[in-house]
């Protein structure tokens, strides 16, 4: 029972997280469908990676609510957040017909980071790529997983910088709750890999 109801709890903040961004969403409306697009694929595929990397150090627990492996939560949320980050520079390329939206910028500092999300969506690339050959790479494939934590970072600060919807001050609170949350998870999950270390040293 306790279980049950901690199950429930969680779909119920995961989908009003989806929901409460989709309100604040709507308070900017546009008359162009693929504006519409780039903009709303953008907030749920942030969403999508950030819940995508929190939910990482509490794989054991999460296994226990659901009775379900966690690989299959991570991966359901990490596709989700993948295909609809992906939508989001194709619906841009569709309104502005430009390919060069997928290249990134090194040709001044500020530009660059306005521009972050273009090698954001490479990295994440990289880093599910990774995931992917994991078998065939495995002493390294870890690292280049962690390549995914840059692109949240990238990602983050290209939405912060010329997002349209970070404009909203309950939007732009949303997202930086979302990176404390990402920074904390991060953190809690090296203070558990040290953890495993020291056990292992001591045995």
């Amino acid at each position: 029972m306790e279980n049950q109801l901690k199950r429930y709890l969680i779909i119920a903040l995961v989908l009003s997280s989806y929901l409460l961004i989709l309100t604040v969403f709507l308070l900017t409306p546009t008359n162009n469908a693929f504006n519409f697009v780039v903009r709303l694929c953008g907030l749920f595929g942030f969403l999508s990676i950030s819940i995508t990397i929190i939910v990482v150090p509490f794989a054991a627990k999460l296994y226990k609510i659901f009775g379900k492996s966690f690989i299959i939560i991570h991966h359901t949320f990490a596709s989700l957040g993948l295909i609809l980050i992906t939508l989001h520079p194709i619906a841009l390329l569709l309104l502005v017909l430009d390919p060069s939206i997928f290249l990134p910028v090194f040709s001044d500092w500020s530009t660059f980071w306005q521009l972050a999300g273009r090698p954001a969506l490479i990295l994440i690339y990289v880093g599910v790529l990774s995931a992917i050959l994991r078998k065939k790479i495995q002493k390294h494939w870890k690292q280049f997983h962690m390549i995914l934590y840059i692109a949240f970072i990238f990602g983050f600060v290209h939405g912060i910088l010329i997002g349209t919807d970070l404009k909203n001050a309950v939007m732009l609170v949303i997202f930086l709750v979302l990176f404390v949350l990402v920074s904390y998870s991060f953190a809690l999950k090296r203070y558990q890999i040290y953890q495993i270390k020291a056990k292992k040293k001591k045995s």
